[in-house]
C-alpha cells in the first residue's frame, strides 16, 4: 500500500511539474496579450466544465459500487457510466461549438470578441475534448476501484505533455499558437482517456469472457 501511495505521489508531482512547464511555455510564447488570456480559457474549459457539473460525484458513486460488484457487473457499470456521461457532455460540447461567444463570455467576461481569434475547427477541437474529459473521469474511477492509482494519477501528466509538445511545435514555427494549442488540448484529452481506458476495458472484456453466466 505504501508503494502504491508513493507511485501515486510521483505521478501527481510529475503532472504538476508538467503543468508548471506548460504555463512557462505559454508565458514565454504569448506574454501578456489577449491571445494568452484566450489560451488560458481554452485550457480551462474542458476540465472546468466537467468538474463544475460533476463535483467529484463520479468517484464517490462509482468507486465503491465497482469494488462491491462482481467483475461482470463492474464491466456493465463501466459501460453504462461511460455511455451516459459521454453522451451528456457531448451535448455540452455541441453547445460550446454552436454558441462559442456565449461560453467564452461566461468563462472570461472581460474578453470581448474572443471568438474572432479562433477558427471554426479550433472550436470543434475544444468541444470534442469536453466529452473525453468526462470519460476520463469514469476510467479514473474504474482504475481507482482496482487500486491502480499510478495509471489514474498519470492522466494529468499525459494531458500536459501533449499541450507542451503542441506549444513547442508552435514556438519552432513562430506562428499558429492558438491553433496548435487546440490540437494539443484535443490530443491530450484523447490520449489521457485512451491511456486510462485500456486497462479497465481489457479487464472487463476478460471478465465477460470467463464469466458469461454472470454477464447475462
Amino acid at each position: 500500500m505504501l508503494g502504491a501511495g508513493l507511485l501515486l505521489s510521483v505521478a501527481l508531482m510529475a503532472g504538476r511539474l508538467a503543468g508548471f512547464g506548460r504555463e512557462v511555455l505559454l508565458a514565454s510564447s504569448l506574454g501578456l496579450s489577449e491571445q494568452a488570456d484566450i489560451a488560458i480559457v481554452l485550457l480551462t474549459v474542458p476540465d472546468l466544465l466537467v468538474n463544475l457539473l460533476l463535483s467529484g460525484g463520479i468517484g464517490v458513486a462509482l468507486v465503491p459500487a465497482m469494488r462491491a460488484a462482481s467483475p461482470a457487473q463492474a464491466a456493465a457499470l463501466f459501460r453504462q457510466a461511460s455511455l451516459t456521461l459521454g453522451s451528456i457532455f457531448a451535448v455540452f460540447g455541441l453547445c460550446f461549438a454552436l454558441l462559442p461567444s456565449i461560453w467564452l463570455w461566461l468563462f472570461a467576461p472581460g474578453l470581448e470578441g474572443a471568438a474572432r481569434w479562433l477558427d471554426g475547427w479550433m472550436l470543434y477541437a475544444i468541444a470534442a475534448a469536453i466529452p473525453f474529459a468526462a470519460l476520463s473521469g469514469v476510467s479514473t474511477a474504474a482504475l481507482n476501484a482496482r487500486e491502480r492509482f499510478f495509471v489514474a494519477g498519470c492522466g494529468t501528466l499525459v494531458f500536459n505533455l501533449c499541450v507542451i509538445a503542441a506549444l513547442l511545435v508552435a514556438m519552432i514555427g513562430a506562428q499558429g499558437y492558438l491553433a496548435w494549442l487546440c490540437l494539443g488540448i484535443l490530443s491530450g484529452a484523447l490520449l489521457r482517456w485512451f491511456s486510462q481506458w485500456g486497462g479497465p476495458a481489457c479487464e472487463h472484456a476478460a471478465a465477460n469472457a470467463t464469466a458469461p453466466g454472470l454477464a447475462a
